[in-house]
C-alpha cells in the first residue's frame, strides 16, 4: 500500500522556483516517496524523529516528514543545501498545519488534475 503524497504551499512555491529539470527530478523523487518513503539515501533529522531530508540533483534537499499511521509524507521544503536552515523545522511545521491543501497530493494523482505537481512541470517551462 502506499503513502499518501501532500505538500506544503511553502514547498510548492520553493519547487515552482526551480529550473524545469529540476522540477521534474523533483517531482519523480516525491512521487517515488510514495512507494518507498525512507528510501536508503534518506537521513532523519537529529532530535527530529519521523522528519527526513533527501538529496536532489546533488546540491538541493527536500525536507518531509513521514506519518505511518495516516500513510502520509508531507513535503516540507525544497531548498538548496546552502539555503536549508533545519533550526526552523518548528516553523515549517506550522505552515504544514496551516497550509496543507488536499489539492497538492503527487501519489496516484491524474495528470491532468488541477493542483497536480506534474501539471506544474508541464506548466513552468
Amino acid at each position: 500500500m502506499s503513502y499518501r503524497i501532500e505538500i506544503t504551499r511553502i514547498a510548492r512555491s520553493d519547487i515552482r522556483r526551480l529550473s524545469g529539470y529540476l522540477r521534474v527530478q523533483a517531482s519523480s523523487l516525491i512521487s517515488a516517496l510514495a512507494r518507498e518513503p525512507r528510501p536508503p539515501r534518506a537521513k532523519e533529522l537529529r532530535d527530529e524523529p519521523e522528519i527526513y531530508r533527501i538529496w536532489l540533483a546533488g546540491r538541493w534537499r527536500v525536507a518531509y516528514e513521514v506519518e505511518d499511521g495516516d500513510r502520509r509524507v508531507l513535503i516540507l521544503r525544497v531548498r538548496s543545501k546552502d539555503r536549508i536552515d533545519y533550526d526552523s523545522l518548528p516553523s515549517w511545521m506550522n505552515e504544514a498545519v496551516a497550509g496543507y491543501d488536499t489539492a497538492n497530493v503527487v501519489a496516484g494523482a491524474d495528470p491532468e488534475a488541477s493542483g497536480s505537481l506534474a501539471e506544474e512541470t508541464r506548466e513552468g517551462d
